[in-house]
């Protein structure tokens, strides 16, 4: 008959490996973990003091630490201390002016779905809006960003009259620049002399040491040999062909100088749009009037003013001599060929052709005109995909609240983000801006690096998370 097996209870007494430990066993195992912990903490200060590439290690540990800890209690002052505030709007509401609504339209969206992401983050004792009024808003946002995208479709339709004209200007520009051409040559000399050193060999007493002479030579820079070289023919060819007519054009047909001075805050209020004090009033009115000094609107004016470019010093110069029977050519001021020697090696203006110096600043003014535009360029071009995103995130907002599901204030985060972005092809570097998802990315890494980064992540996230809050 085979052995009954022992029951559970005898099986525990009867194996050591599973013996309960008694009260003195549980004091002695705490008391060796003490030991081992202290012995520990010792191994690792003689580890981390034997090298000064250990310390120098851990000394950078210990700062990025306190990098993302302070960047976290800095960060965070100034996401819960940036005024929140919205853009006047003239007596009409809409302006007559598409410019001035997309710049606008672009803060105000930026602003309202910031102030929106507060609200549900608990960070104001302004009330939530109950879910009625929060579909109520995320409807409103999405007709807004739509309503953008339409305003720049006609912004657009606006320029299109004048973008031939401003394309030939600044092309002409480039092109009268590029009817001169320079080259140098440096030229040198050889110089050689002789150097003596003490060469030995062996050691101790069987050490010889003898003098070895060597011919060292070195290039000397003399001078450099300049060269420029017109061309009559292209420079004739630009400015009767190109320049004055697309100058004449926009003198004649300019675009319309936009008044903004009534939309421009000029009064600081006490408190911002979440009830705040406003404790730094110029720095609130530098934000509050960013949309318009750097918006659509001021790009618009930069390139109405035509005159800036036909009252230049250098264009009405260059134009004086290009009216001269013969144009351009036998004009002392643009010869057919220049040689120049000087000690300048890499200039290419000292003792260079006047006519030479007059189309190289005619260009730079063309560039500086063409400037605007491009900048409008990148909004018309870059803002509508953010506001598709902005439309399909608060969509999806939307939806969570048709199916009776909870929003928080992570789901409005992310459609801010991308309003912001929006904003951001407006006013590159915007101070009105908190950073988007992306950027609170990468502050969060460079603020924390090696070991830090898991012990600040705590401290950090929060305010990292409620950086939107930058207004």
């Amino acid at each position: 008959m085979a052995p009954q097996d022992p029951s559970l209870d005898e099986r525990l007494d009867s194996s050591s490996d599973h013996t309960l430990p008694t009260n003195r066993s549980l004091s002695s195992m705490f008391k060796g973990w003490g030991k081992k912990a202290g012995s520990t903490m010792g191994d690792a200060y003689r580890f981390i003091t034997e090298t000064p590439a250990r310390i120098i290690l851990t000394a950078g540990t210990a700062l990025s630490l306190f990098a993302g800890m302070g960047v976290s209690k800095i960060m965070d002052y100034k996401s819960t201390h940036r005024p929140i505030h919205f853009t006047p709007y003239s007596a009409q509401g809409e302006s007559e002016d598409v410019m001035l609504d997309i710049s606008r339209g672009l803060s105000d969206l930026n602003n309202r779905l910031g102030l929106l992401y507060v609200q549900l983050a608990g960070a104001t004792k302004e009330s939530v809006p109950d879910k009625a009024s929060l579909k109520e808003i995320i409807e409103g946002e999405i007709g807004h960003a739509q309503g953008i995208i339409a305003l720049i479709n006609r912004a657009q339709d606006y320029m299109s009259p004048f973008v031939p004209q401003i394309n030939v200007l600044h092309n002409a520009g480039e092109q009268l620049h590029s009817s001169f051409s320079h080259r140098s040559r440096d030229e040198y000399h050889t110089e050689c002399h002789t150097e003596t050193d003490e060469v030995c060999t062996g050691s101790g007493n069987n050490e010889v040491c003898t003098d070895e002479t060597n011919v060292v030579c070195t290039d000397v820079y003399d001078y450099t040999d300049h060269y420029w070289t017109f061309s009559d023919a292209q420079a004739n060819s630009v400015v009767r062909g190109q320049f004055l007519p697309a100058l004449d054009s926009l003198k004649k047909h300019p675009l319309k100088t936009i008044n903004y001075d009534q939309l421009r805050r000029k009064e600081v209020p006490n408190k911002d749009a979440l009830g705040r004090e406003i404790t730094n009033g110029d720095e609130y009115l530098k934000q509050a009037n960013e949309w318009i000094e750097k918006g659509l609107a001021a790009k618009q004016n930069d390139l109405a003013r035509i005159d800036m470019v036909a009252n230049n010093g250098y264009v009405r110069e260059m134009l004086m001599d290009a009216q001269s029977p013969q144009g351009f050519t036998g004009l002392s001021t643009y010869p057919p060929s220049t040689h120049v020697r000087n000690y300048c090696s890499r200039c290419d203006e000292e003792s260079a052709p006047r006519g030479y110096l007059t189309l190289k600043q005619i260009k730079g003014v063309t560039e500086r005109y063409k400037k605007p535009y491009d900048e409008m360029l990148v909004v018309f071009s870059a803002a509508p995909p953010h506001l598709e995103s902005v439309i399909t995130e608060l969509g999806l907002v939307k939806d969570k609240l048709d199916g009776g599901k909870t929003v928080t204030a992570e789901d409005i985060l992310r459609a801010a983000d991308r309003s912001t972005e929006a904003y951001l092809t407006l006013v590159p570097g915007s101070v009105t801006t908190a950073p988007t998802s992306s950027e609170r990315f990468w502050l969060f890494i460079l603020s924390c690096i090696g070991a830090g980064i898991t012990a600040s992540r705590e401290d950090y996230m929060p305010s990292y998370r409620r950086d939107f809050r930058r207004w």
